[in-house]
């Protein structure tokens, strides 16, 4: 009991505060519980809440606030320098920022454009934060370990809310009161019968299972990296646990990059690993397989029905969402989709775009006469890049992911497949450019990728 108290006072006395602030900032990134401001437009034709056109404080960035300003305070007593990191990439930031502030002078709602032009100050600041922080194995590990743990209770949290079909309670985290007859919930329905998809605490379930995709990866990279029995068993159950979760977002593109390149990713590695026995490995996963098994049976007829090209349903969301349907060799898209009207909004301001964060502004006039839902911003990160801030702000955002890459090469392989579920998650998903959540992930993998560069640091 003594040795316990004694390493707990070491821990306190000791310990480096800003680490464990910015681990519970990444623990508590998924939970969507905000103090919102509302704005004039923030419900468009009086009707539809918008949440793109709405200022946001969301509870746990104070965590990082607080990491943040202990981490200044460090900086300051030990006059250490701050690092920026690549100058290719500061370079690809700066252009993207300036881009935005160009992008102002078109804007519809300035003070909107202003506060997007804030949240990128502000992830800018945790990727110095990462860069300058996370310099050691030791704190590496402990942020792995915070998203493999913020994973796992995301995947209690999904399966719960799927065996209910309802909201689980945790309102006070940001779950969000979802209902199977809700309008505006994502749900399944099976003969009439609706069922919701499992959203955590996330605003969507597409970024749920983006963010498990992710999770999965750490989790599989700390089992491969573990030693000791114990470690290993506990990796697996969280591992499966959160596969069962991905199912239940029903999420298309997460079962595409999360089974798929968890696949390749294994695969790979008992390749490049031939001296470990093949069975000392699967024998983990086992329970695992046969869960997955049994999950895939018992929701069997919803799965069908997300993914059966035979039906309407498949195609009717990509569809209004511009996403572009390959049936033939040929690009379709319908005359109704929004990648039309996008392009149309480009064509005015090809360069400097329609002002960042003006999106949603732009695009309730030309639908008008269809559906209020379809009032919703474009499927695809870089094509709301190119429409918001223009081509120059879209030639800044190319060339980040692209440095980002060109720095991975130095990283583990889990951090390269985390990136490539990232960039192709973009061109399905809006959320990397204008949903809080999604922007510090982005910036974290961001972060993170950038720490394995030979020009900061030897992890």
């Amino acid at each position: 009991m003594k040795s316990y108290l004694i390493r707990a006072k070491n821990f306190v006395l000791q310990g480096d505060w800003a680490l464990y602030f910015f681990y519970a900032f990444v623990f508590s990134t998924p939970f969507w519980r905000r103090l919102e401001i509302e704005t004039d437009f923030s419900y468009l034709m009086d009707v539809k809440y918008v949440d793109y056109l709405t200022y946001s404080l969301y509870y746990f960035e104070i965590f990082f606030l607080v990491a943040f300003i202990w981490w200044l305070g460090q900086m300051f007593l030990l006059k250490k320098r701050i690092v920026l990191g690549d100058k290719m990439m500061l370079a690809s930031l700066a252009l993207v920022l300036f881009s935005s502030i160009v992008s102002l002078w078109k804007a519809e709602f300035l003070g909107i454009g202003l506060y997007y032009i804030f949240v990128l100050l502000w992830l800018f600041l945790i990727y110095l934060f990462i860069i300058n922080k996370i310099r050691t194995k030791e704190s590496m590990r402990g942020l792995l370990v915070a998203l493999v743990a913020s994973g796992f209770f995301q995947s209690l949290v999904a399966l719960g809310q799927f065996l209910r079909n309802g909201y689980l309670g945790f309102h006070f985290l940001g779950e969000q009161l979802i209902d199977p007859e809700k309008i505006g919930v994502a749900k399944i329905a099976i003969n009439g019968v609706n069922h919701i998809r499992s959203y955590g605490t996330f605003s969507h379930p597409n970024t749920l299972a983006f963010f498990l995709v992710i999770t999965g990866f750490v989790a599989l990279h700390l089992f491969l990296e573990a030693k000791r029995k114990r470690s290993r068993t506990i990796l697996v159950v969280v591992f499966t646990a959160i596969a069962v979760a991905l199912l239940l977002t029903f999420s298309r593109i997460g079962w595409l990059t999360g089974f798929g390149l968890w696949s390749i990713f294994l695969a790979r590695y008992w390749w490049k690993n031939k001296q470990q026995s093949f069975q000392e490995i699967t024998k983990y996963f086992f329970g695992a397989i046969v869960a997955l098994v049994l999950a895939v049976i018992l929701v069997g007829p919803m799965i069908v029905n997300r993914v059966n090209p035979a039906l309407a349903t498949t195609w009717e969301s990509w569809e209004t969402r511009n996403i572009v349907i390959v049936k033939s060799i040929t690009l379709v898209t319908s005359p109704s989709s929004l990648l039309e009207i996008n392009l149309g909004n480009l064509s005015l301001h090809p360069f400097i775009g329609v002002g960042i964060g003006n999106f949603m502004i732009n695009i309730i006039f030309p639908l008008t006469g269809y559906p209020l839902w379809m009032a919703e911003p474009a499927h695809n990160t870089f094509l709301m890049v190119l429409v918001e801030i223009g081509f120059l702000g879209l030639l800044g955002f190319l060339a980040l992911c692209f440095y980002i890459w060109k720095v991975a090469k130095d990283a583990p392989s889990f951090l390269q497949y985390c990136l490539a579920t990232l960039f192709i998650t973009m061109f399905f998903d809006h959320g990397f450019w204008d949903v809080r959540q999604a922007q510090i992930l982005m910036i974290i993998l961001f972060g993170v990728a950038a720490t394995f560069s030979r020009k900061l640091t030897n992890l």
